[in-house]
């Protein structure tokens, strides 16, 4: 959809839509924030859980030698660390729009009218959105990713040891 002519909008109308963009570029920062939180959490129970798996395959192979546990273990644990990682790179820092900008952006506009700065400005919020739309939805499909496969290393394990003891 295509930018309004602004020299045909009220004042009051072009305020209330750079409001609203402004809102919803803080919303879509709190969002991501949160994302974060909840990829790295994923991630240290992923590592956490990993390391666990290791140190069982290792001890339990260590004590009685059984070489199927200690593959399906480290196969196991593996993948699940590959999994955390997975949602670590979710949480990375990438660039991600806030609202507002520099003053310096407003120096040679200055002297146009208010409510075709207000336009312009709404039309930039709305590349920024779209943008951030963009990392949002990238993040989460690797921590959704991330997540399936961690969820998939025991099955993983224990098919990795049936297929190594039983056969």
């Amino acid at each position: 959809m295509a930018a309004p002519n602004w020299t045909k909008v009220s004042e009051k109308v072009a305020r209330q839509i750079l409001d609203q963009a402004d809102k919803h570029l803080s919303a879509q920062l709190q969002i991501g924030l949160a994302s974060d939180q909840r990829a790295l959490g994923v991630t240290s129970i992923a590592v956490g859980f990993a390391s666990a798996i290791y140190a069982a395959a290792i001890g339990y192979w260590s004590s009685n030698g059984d070489c199927a546990i200690l593959f399906a273990g480290l196969i196991a644990g593996s993948i699940m660390l590959v999994g955390g990682f997975m949602c670590a790179w979710a949480a990375r820092p990438v660039n991600f729009f806030c609202r507002g900008n520099h003053p310096e952006r407003w120096w040679g506009v200055a002297d146009q009218p208010i409510t075709a700065l207000l336009g312009g400005e709404t039309e930039n919020y709305q590349e920024m959105i779209v943008d951030n739309e963009k990392v949002l939805n990238a993040n989460a499909r690797w921590l959704e990713r991330g997540v399936f496969l961690s969820s998939l290393s025991p099955l993983v394990g224990v098919l990795c040891w049936a297929s190594i003891a039983l056969f």
